[in-house]
């Protein structure tokens, strides 16, 4: 090195072919890097074995420890890093997401980006830095085709792909009725808008074995925005591919909670269906306070298919469908080969509502945390098919009756009904605690009675207030006729104000979606019994998905795509569509 150096912490600019000779060998050793930085800087582009050598004689020179050393070699490659150029930072830089990125395709066998603007690319500038797309080995799903999709853009429309979608879910699926259907159309087409919502619900099929669960959720996630199907709850593989791809999950697993305790990820589950919220990891614990850890984004739309009910911890964020036994024979394997013209159309129907701003003159489907999850649903139902919106908010109402019932065998819902019972008992606005053990004890063996502690705490928690009887030896409560009546409003009667409307039958407007041009309207088929329910898909004739038919997105071949089926003839069109 003959170079001339001007050397840091005091020493004079020196030109000399040994810069080290002139460095002491007792310099202190928190202030030796900043000295040798300028010779660091010169080797980082020479070749790896003049650099080790250089090194080598810097830990003689100096009398490094092994441990000094493995330091400074560490300094050295991260003076590395920081001092590439513009250039070299950006070469190789993979993204998934970011401002103009509708999503990423697959053109000539390799990934490209799909943009706003309608172009297929490679890479894409973003804050003054170029990205590319991650290798197609990297990503978890099949990529949408990028013909296929910039075709759907022109030739498709809203409320068919909302149709076909129907009958693909139905020709694949069991569900305990009409308007189930409508939910998870809407649910698949609410991931191709999961940036514009604050809240997407998980949707929870329940059952014993051989119910169609895991088909099920196949087939919704094949079609969803980058989904992701897996058997696991390994936290650094799901917590990174939300957070890098912003994937749909299904998760498919057994005992889900017990293995999310196991695994350390319930905070995924407690986390994942709302905006903004973010977990945790430390993964840099050399580096200090503040610098360690590391904050994940989670938000993304969840299948979960498992054994058991909803969690207490979970019961909020989640519509559980409790899958009925099948009454039709599925035959046709769900593969992501069998969704992909669906998903492609789905990815051209992002791209046209890129701009589009989400219909927000509807009220909340329902109230509290339940009316937050159905709202995007509600959204897209009334932008894309708003004549199936009857039928979805007849399923809103059975959501809520059935939460009513499954609130009325709560622990809390038992306390209100004993404060109502005691209303006789209330003097000068105050209830003794006494008395509400006692009535909510009174018809439970003595080894599951309650204690007055607990009942106190979980009244404490229902929003009542403390307070004390007589010479102040007694502990009562207050009882607020407000609250009290809201408790029994939510606990014991009512769960919505949408509980006064009227019921409307699951299939109105059903065969008002169908247009001649698809479906042959004179067509009737039989109804199909689901979970005691009767299904009535008028004119769809689709029993199964090799029912499915072939189609593409022009105007001459949407009339081939899903035929109505002949009694005596059925249709032996068979998949793959394409």
């Amino acid at each position: 090195m003959s170079d001339k150096f001007k050397l840091m912490d005091g020493l004079e600019e020196v030109e000399s072919d040994d810069p080290l000779s002139v460095i002491p060998k007792d310099t202190p050793r928190e202030r030796l890097f900043k000295v040798l930085k300028p010779i660091l800087e010169s080797l980082k582009h020479e070749p790896a074995l003049t650099c080790e050598a250089c090194l080598k004689r810097m830990d003689e020179h100096f009398e490094l420890s092994k441990e000094e050393a493995k330091a400074l070699r560490k300094d050295f490659k991260g003076l590395c890093k920081s001092q590439k150029s513009p250039q070299e930072n950006d070469k190789d830089m993979p993204t998934a997401l970011g401002p103009g990125i509708v999503d990423i395709v697959e053109h000539d066998g390799l990934p490209a980006f799909l943009t706003t603007d309608g172009e297929v690319v490679r890479q894409i500038v973003i804050d003054e830095k170029t990205y590319c797309p991650p290798a197609k080995e990297a990503l978890p799903y099949l990529l949408p085709r990028a013909e296929a999709v910039l075709e759907a853009i022109e030739d498709d429309t809203d409320s068919q792909l909302y149709r076909d979608i129907r009958i693909y879910i139905y020709a694949a699926a069991d569900l305990p009725g009409d308007g189930w259907y409508d939910l998870l159309t809407a649910w698949v087409l609410h991931t191709y808008f999961i940036e514009r919502f604050e809240y997407s619900p998980y949707i929870w099929f329940y059952a014993v074995p051989e119910r169609g669960k895991s088909r099920t959720g196949k087939a919704l996630i094949y079609l969803a925005y980058r989904g992701f199907y897996t058997e696991s709850l390994r936290d650094a593989y799901l917590v990174r591919v939300a957070h890098t791809l912003g994937a749909s999950l299904f998760l498919d697993v057994a005992e889900i909670w017990k293995k999310a305790e196991k695994y350390g990820t319930e905070d995924i589950l407690l986390n994942r269906y709302e905006r903004g919220n973010k977990v945790p990891r430390v993964l840099h614990p050399d580096k200090g306070p503040f610098k360690d850890t590391v904050y994940f984004s989670i938000f993304g739309p969840t299948l979960i298919a498992t054994n058991e009910t909803v969690p207490t911890a979970l019961d909020s964020r989640a519509i559980q469908i409790n899958m009925p036994p099948p009454t039709r024979n599925f035959q046709k394997k769900i593969t992501p080969q069998l969704a992909l013209p669906l998903k492609e159309r789905l990815v051209a129907f992002r791209h046209r509502h890129m701009a589009t701003i989400m219909p927000d003159d509807i009220e909340q489907p329902s109230l509290g945390r339940l009316g937050d999850i159905l709202e995007p649903l509600a959204q897209i139902i009334r932008l894309v098919q708003p004549d199936r919106e009857a039928a979805f908010m007849g399923l809103v109402r059975e959501i809520e009756e059935r939460r009513g019932i499954d609130r009325g065998e709560t622990t809390e819902a038992k306390l209100v009904k004993a404060i109502v019972d005691l209303e006789d008992e209330v003097s000068q606005g105050r209830l003794a605690v006494k008395g509400i053990v006692e009535k909510y004890n009174e018809t439970l063996p003595e080894k599951w009675q309650v204690s007055a502690r607990s009942i106190g705490k979980r009244l404490v928690a229902l929003g009542f207030q403390k307070t004390k009887i007589g010479a102040g030896s007694e502990r009562a409560i207050y009882c607020d006729p407000v609250l009290t009546q809201k408790l029994s409003y939510t606990y014991l009667g009512k769960t919505s104000v949408t509980s006064d409307m009227p019921k409307v039958p699951s299939d109105v407007g059903l065969r008002a979606d169908i247009t001649t041009d698809v479906l042959d309207d004179t067509q009737e088929t039989s109804g199909q019994t689901s979970g005691g329910k009767t299904i009535n898909h008028a004119g769809y004739g689709v029993t199964d998905v090799s029912d499915i038919k072939t189609r593409g997105v022009s105007e001459e071949k949407k009339k081939s795509f899903f035929l109505p089926v002949d009694d005596d003839e059925p249709s032996q069109e068979v998949l793959p569509w394409r």
